[in-house]
């Protein structure tokens, strides 16, 4: 419209992106502080994220402070599944889901550190909280962070 008003003919309406979005189901809140009861939303919504299109991806609402401040309570995570527990890397930043232990049927979200023995040591990146040891045995479901979206004014 502001190219009629100047007289400017052109083609172009928006600049083109090479980006596409895809949508993701939110599937839960995942605490960032400690174990939580991993409680799905009540009702299905859906998060569109840009660029590289990873299939069974979910999206995660970050709980707690203990990711701060790369993580924020409320941002967006983009979490790709990770099917076996061998594939997980220090420096990878997770959720994890246990079952069989005394954290049953609880999640977290952590940065893996160490995999040693069968064990993932998890560390929060806001050091006034402390690490956590999960052998690999107990991890039903893992999720690798792959993409973040943050509410304006955060």
């Amino acid at each position: 419209m502001v190219a009629r008003v100047l007289g400017i003919e052109s083609e172009l309406n928006a600049i083109p992106s090479n980006k596409s979005a895809t949508s993701y189901p939110l599937q839960a809140r995942v605490s960032a502080s400690g174990w939580v009861d991993s409680i799905p939303e009540g009702e299905i919504r859906f998060i569109e994220f840009t660029g590289e299109r990873h299939d069974g991806a979910y999206v995660l609402e970050i709980m707690g402070d203990s990711m701060s401040p790369k993580y924020l309570p409320g941002d967006l995570v983009l979490m790709v599944p990770v099917w076996e527990t061998t594939d997980l890397q220090p420096g990878d930043d997770i959720a994890v889901h246990c079952d069989g232990n005394e954290h049953e049927g609880k999640a977290t979200f952590k940065k893996i550190v160490d995999v040693r023995d069968g064990v993932l040591i998890l560390e929060p990146i806001n050091k006034s909280f402390k690490a956590l040891a999960v052998e690999c045995g107990h991890v039903s479901r893992a999720a690798r962070a792959v993409s973040i979206q943050r509410r304006v004014g955060r």
